[in-house]
């Protein structure tokens, strides 16, 4: 299986969010009258990004730990099964799992259907060296997820983010995370894959790929490299996009090469970057067991935040 490939990605991506300069900002303007005093205006950078949702002074943002709950879902005691530690981490990249969905995962005969998947996708391989069967795999795989997800809720909405997001936990080399901030992105034509698409515009020119090269230059400035590449280029997408949000939600007059940081740490709902950890207690009265709430203290320094708004419904999984 061959996915359709947009050839125009690589190239929207240097023009627009890998771009560091103030002409990277979407074109929208932002009022200077309009920022607080002493608040800090810079335009749109990717190291700068990085360095915002990874080190950021205001709080820590949640999905920052998305890669390193439990030692990483790809850590090699666990990387062929799914564990509580991986249904923790989509909460923090605002895909919180129902415990319907996380009771299926969790125990066969899913765990066994999705372990399977697991042992056929590699953990060293990176998207752009990836051949078409391996992405055909992670495309059932992924699909395994969905209809796990829809069996949990009856109910189609979200499964495809929210596998996308799990399986990219498991094979962060492989698999990019994709939602509707990505997708408002990246533009892909109509009927175009994401897998295939980004991984033909990180391959071009082999060792030579512009894409790559400005991704890692960033990571590089923003002291990040113990994340994958692709997670990378998913947190510069998410504030790219997060900055348009920003700027539209002021007066839009003068200045328009500017954007306010503290703006987008106080915006969420997607996959990337997000907001701080909120405290055990706001998460527990909220669903989450407590036996993985208890866990939270040694992961998180800053609260609170509002990732547990996200997380309602369904009564507390038990897996402790």
């Amino acid at each position: 299986m061959t996915g359709v490939v947009d050839a125009g990605l690589g190239q929207r991506l240097l023009d627009g969010p890998l771009r560091a300069t103030p002409d990277s900002l979407p074109p929208e303007s932002l009022s200077t009258e309009s920022i607080p005093t002493g608040e800090r205006r810079v335009g749109f950078s990717p190291s700068g990004a990085l360095m915002t949702y990874f080190h950021g002074t205001s709080g820590q943002f949640s999905g920052s730990l998305f890669d390193s709950i439990g030692g990483g879902g790809d850590r090699l005691d666990i990387e062929n099964q799914i564990t509580r530690e991986d249904v923790l981490a989509l909460a923090a990249v605002n895909a919180p799992v129902p415990a319907a969905i996380a009771s299926l995962m969790l125990a066969q005969p899913a765990s066994g259907r999705l372990a399977t998947w697991l042992r056929q996708l590699p953990t060293d391989i990176d998207l752009w060296d990836a051949e078409d069967h391996t992405l055909a795999i992670a495309t059932e795989a992924c699909d395994e997820i969905r209809t796990i997800h829809e069996a949990g809720t009856r109910s189609t909405a979200d499964g495809g983010f929210a596998a996308t997001k799990l399986l990219a936990r498991k094979r962060p080399r492989l698999v990019p995370l994709y939602d509707e901030k990505v997708r408002g992105v990246v533009h892909l034509a109509e009927g175009a894959s994401w897998w295939f698409s980004l991984r033909d515009a990180m391959r071009a020119d082999g060792e030579d790929n512009e894409v790559r090269f400005r991704v890692c230059a960033a990571m590089r400035e923003a002291d990040v490299g113990y994340v994958s590449v692709l997670r990378g280029l998913d947190v510069i997408l998410w504030s790219y996009a997060t900055s348009a949000t920003a700027r539209r939600s002021r007066p839009t007059e003068g200045n328009g090469d500017v954007m306010v940081l503290g703006e987008m740490r106080r915006l969420h709902g997607r996959a990337g970057a997000h907001e701080a950890f909120q405290t055990g207690t706001g998460l527990a009265h909220r669903g989450l067991d407590p036996a993985i709430v208890s866990g939270l203290s040694a992961l998180v320094e800053d609260g609170p935040d509002k990732v547990g708004d996200e997380i309602r419904g369904d009564p507390p999984l038990q897996l402790g």
